[in-house]
């Protein structure tokens, strides 16, 4: 653990305000329990990220993370944390926001609990681990969770060097060892010359290594291994595979495949047998049965059982607590009897027989999400012949209907459900999409009706198969990407914070007959990932977000025709994982993390 404990002369001084023991819970609070297995949490608004290694915690904790105003101003955001607890191993905490105008003046700081009960109350700066000016990302590291964290800027800081010549002094004299990243080049005092063309070091210099790379950040060089292939073609920085997550660091290998039922056309990921570790369940429509892979904690996958019969014609489903129990069930669209069939979980890997609710008629896509603020997820339908979104609400036992709404002719396609109004509130909204262009309505937090609605096109148009939210860019508004199985390429929507109101980027290659997309933050850096299968090419893309863009980093194949895509935590290391159906070849891929 990391035992510097020196003080800068900072621009923010003595804090003697004790209030701040007792704050409420924060409207914007962000709660996450973290065992020792290590994980991460991030703030609201993506500035913030603490990552907690495997070890660091004895035991599960429940981590909190809001803003405060409670210390003096300092350079941006301050952040509260709760609990203040000693680590076995250090923490690596990030801040990703805009830098002062030095940037090596940036800094880290922290308010620990023995500084705050003795009344001393001073910012203490944390050792910077990295700094990636062009990401506008400083990273340090903590041997605690401090009370609060803040950046701090450092006024007697030397600017950054601008070559890599073995004279150039370092960049901040308060660390031993950092990396800064200015763009194109990544600089790392006393280190190894490597040669990226070679797959070895060359002469030791015993001054700053300088290494060519097209990637953003030292973590995030686009690479693969283990059957994936780069896009970057650049080489990997020695970082993924030691064990340590890093915020920004999108490490993925490829895993096993494993056998299911007959034709898995969708997945999920969820804690569905109660065991540790997360699980794996698959809609298994040549089967007509839901069909269960329990993890075994460690990225590996148990033999498939039938979790539960069912009937009709099962086309796509969702998991989540719709029950509001605490135990996750899944729902299944079941086009045949124009239907959402609700299969209660019993927590021990088993589901009850599917209690069907009749939605409308033509019944083309659903999601998941909360329209009426109780325990239960809820969710949405999008009605072909009928023209409507349908909301069905969670409850014991089943979906009961709820509000109904109108959408425009050629909203036919697919649904997602986010917060598209503005508002942040904590009700969701719901979105059709098709040939004819998008239609969104706000909903007003009773599950039963509706406050608004824009309608407008969609980017360029496109033939689109599955449309899905997440926030994009890390600015803390629902974004939306959707895949056009006619171009092969995805749409990307940014929010203007509007409602439904969004900046279309230009459409993104994709693999050959895409069929499924999530959003996810792979990596931590606050920012979504895309995780695309693609039926015709029988592979699976992951495109990171590079501030402006998705790029692609990572291609890895998967079976014949994949059709769903899910992401979980399946092996232990508290980063995420992929896992893909492929109906063609009857079975799941796994990319597993490899921090």
């Amino acid at each position: 653990m990391s035992a510097r404990r020196g003080t800068l002369g900072l621009a923010a001084g003595l804090w003697l305000g004790l209030g701040a023991c007792g704050e409420p819970t924060h409207a914007d609070a962000v709660r996450k329990t973290i065992g020792p297995e290590g994980g991460l949490i991030t703030s609201h608004d993506g500035v913030l990220t603490i990552v907690l290694l495997p070890g660091a915690l004895s035991s599960e904790v429940e981590v909190e993370v809001f803003p405060s105003d409670e210390p003096p101003p300092i350079f941006g955001l301050t952040y509260r944390v709760r609990p203040d607890i000693e680590l076995m191993f250090d923490a690596q905490v990030s801040y990703h926001r805009v830098l002062p105008s030095n940037p090596n003046a940036a800094t880290i700081g922290a308010i620990h609990l023995d500084d705050y009960t003795g009344e001393m109350g001073y910012w203490r700066p944390l050792p910077r681990l990295s700094l990636d000016v062009e990401e506008q990302l400083v990273t340090a590291t903590d041997d605690e969770l401090a009370l609060y964290y803040g950046l701090l800027e450092d006024a007697d800081a030397p600017p950054l060097p601008t070559g890599g010549n073995d004279d150039t002094p370092p960049p901040d004299d308060t660390t031993g060892s950092e990396s800064v990243t200015t763009g194109d080049e990544t600089t790392m005092p006393g280190t190894t010359a490597v040669d990226p063309s070679t797959s070895g070091p060359s002469e030791s210099t015993g001054g700053p290594m300088t290494t060519a790379t097209t990637a953003t950040t030292m973590t995030t060089a686009g690479t693969t291994d283990e059957g994936g292939e780069s896009s970057s073609g650049g080489m990997m920085m020695a970082v993924c595979g030691d064990g340590m997550p890093v915020v920004g660091e999108l490490c993925l290998v490829a895993g096993a495949d494993y056998a299911t039922g007959l034709d898995p056309i969708d997945v999920a990921v969820g804690a569905f047998d109660g065991v540790a570790g997360l699980d794996v369940v698959t809609l298994d429509a040549g089967a007509l049965e839901l069909g269960l892979l329990s993890g075994n904690g460690n990225g590996t996958l148990q033999a498939p059982v039938t979790a539960a019969a069912l009937g009709g014609m099962p086309v796509e489903m969702v998991a989540g607590d719709m029950t509001g129990d605490g135990v996750p069930d899944v729902a299944v669209l079941d086009t045949a009897a124009d239907a959402v069939g609700l299969l209660v979980g019993d927590g021990m890997g088993g589901f009850a027989a599917p209690v069907n609710t009749v939605a409308g008629v033509g019944v083309v896509d659903l999601d998941i999400g909360a329209f009426n603020g109780d325990a239960a997820q809820d969710v949405g339908v999008l009605l072909g012949t009928d023209q409507t979104l349908q909301l069905l609400l969670g409850g014991p036992g089943m979906l009961t209907l709820g509000g109904v709404t109108g959408v425009n002719a050629g909203v036919n396609a697919t649904v997602a459900i986010g917060d598209y109004n503005g508002a942040f509130d904590m009700f969701d909204d719901i979105m059709g999409l098709g040939p004819g262009g998008f239609h969104a309505w706000a909903t007003n937090g009773t599950g039963l009706g509706f406050l608004g609605a824009v309608a407008n096109a969609f980017g360029g148009g496109g033939t689109f198969v599955e449309l899905v939210a997440g926030d994009v860019n890390g600015d803390g508004n629902d974004d939306v990407a959707a895949i056009d199985i006619a171009g092969d390429t995805m749409v990307v929507g940014l929010s203007t914070g509007g409602p439904a109101s969004f900046n279309f980027q230009p459409p993104v290659a994709v693999g050959t007959d895409p069929s499924d997309i999530v959003l996810y933050d792979l990596d931590g850096d606050g920012d979504a990932e895309a995780v695309v299968c693609n039926a015709g090419s029988n592979d699976v893309m992951v495109l990171d977000w590079n501030g402006a863009a998705y790029v692609l980093a990572f291609t890895f194949p998967a079976g014949m025709g994949p059709s769903g895509v899910a992401v979980g935590e399946l092996d232990g290391d508290g980063v995420p994982d992929v896992v893909v159906s492929s109906a063609g070849s009857d079975t799941v891929t796994v990319l597993v993390s490899d921090p």
